[in-house]
């Protein structure tokens, strides 16, 4: 095997473990939340999210909670948490809801970016962004897809 295919798998295997964590990490915390046990999360990195005029490199994760209706009948339900990189850690920069609610870490995001030279702030002041179009062409991982493939 060529050494330098050898250094590029290990590299994406690192990513790879560092995503599943990330996953695990935050399935644990979405648990304790909702004291519920039958949550699955989908975790897209490196997706191109439109706030204003900029475009944020961001990771979504998609969070599906599986539960019993009024009525006894499974329901899913679905948000997102919108995620970006900040001195080197993943921070929540907003959630979406299952009634499809935008909201935004301003505390956060003001102490990100104080002047919104990003157009952070921006993202609150519109409609849910467009998640379709930032994860389009990014492959989301659930835990079990990569824990096969390491």
């Amino acid at each position: 095997m060529d050494e330098g295919n050898v250094g590029k798998r290990l590299d994406v295997d690192m990513q790879k473990e560092a995503i599943l964590e990330k996953i695990k990490e935050l399935k644990k915390q979405k648990i304790e939340e909702r004291d519920n046990e039958n949550i699955d999360i989908k975790y897209y990195e490196g997706c191109d999210l439109q706030i204003g005029k900029n475009k944020l490199r961001v990771s979504i994760a998609e969070i599906n909670e599986k539960k019993l209706d009024e009525n006894k009948e499974d329901k899913t339900i679905v948000t997102f948490d919108i995620y970006m990189k900040y001195k080197g850690e993943d921070v929540l920069i907003a959630s979406i809801n299952e009634q499809g609610d935008l909201n935004i870490n301003r505390e956060l995001l003001e102490k990100i970016d104080p002047e919104n030279k990003l157009g952070l702030l921006e993202l609150g002041e519109q409609e849910k962004p467009d998640l379709d179009k930032a994860i389009e062409g990014v492959e989301g991982k659930t835990e079990e897809e990569l824990e096969a493939e390491l």
